[in-house]
């Protein structure tokens, strides 16, 4: 496994997926398999599940070939953390997407981060004019917001992504941010998804 950077994190590959995909689904609990092979694996659960994923990855490779990509892991990140905490944090998820990639799975590198000088850090490793995907989940406050937004502007000065993958609510604000520098995906997240399921 190839590593960048000073904090040695790992190398991914250029991934591009199906603009038109808008269905995913976490790895503890996937779609019908005659689904899977429109829709995303993603990795926006707890900690406690994930670990099964980090310590078991091939347990998971039958399920991740039956999607069109996996979404890495989204390790917890908050600001009262230590930086290595959260580093750790990120080298996981990214391992995890090397993991699959190694396997031939398309693995689309997950992002979160507490400040612009730490994303400048965890840019390493990551291709230019591919995908990258980013929850809001708990970030939908003014500054969580202000956040996103000045990382995706500081990710398409240096990487350039050609798609971005938003799990969650999208804000105007962050749109405004990406404008026409990159194809937005904008998926639900599984709560909201049964929501609306259950409506109909």
């Amino acid at each position: 496994m190839p590593f960048a950077g000073p904090e040695k994190l790992p190398v991914l590959q250029r991934v591009l997926i199906d603009k038109t995909i808008t269905a995913a689904a976490a790895f503890t609990r996937p779609l019908p398999r005659e689904s899977r092979n429109r829709a995303l694996m993603h990795g926006y659960v707890g900690d406690r599940r994930l670990r099964y994923m980090l310590l078991a990855p091939q347990r998971w490779l039958q399920l991740a070939a039956e999607h069109a990509a996996v979404i890495a892991p989204d390790f917890s990140m908050y600001d009262e953390m230590p930086s290595h905490q959260r580093l750790l944090s990120a080298w996981l998820s990214r391992a995890c997407a090397a993991y699959f990639q190694h396997h031939g799975i398309k693995a689309i590198p997950n992002l979160r981060w507490t400040s612009t000088m730490e994303l400048e850090v965890l840019l390493d490793g990551l291709p230019s004019r591919s995908c990258i995907a980013i929850s809001t989940q708990s970030l939908l406050t003014k500054d969580g917001i202000a956040r996103l937004s000045e990382g995706i502007e500081q990710m398409t000065e240096r990487i350039e992504p050609a798609q971005f993958i938003i799990y969650g609510r999208l804000p105007g604000r962050l749109r405004a941010a990406i404008g026409n520098t990159a194809d937005i995906i904008n998926i639900p997240t599984d709560i909201s998804r049964a929501h609306n399921l259950a409506a109909t």
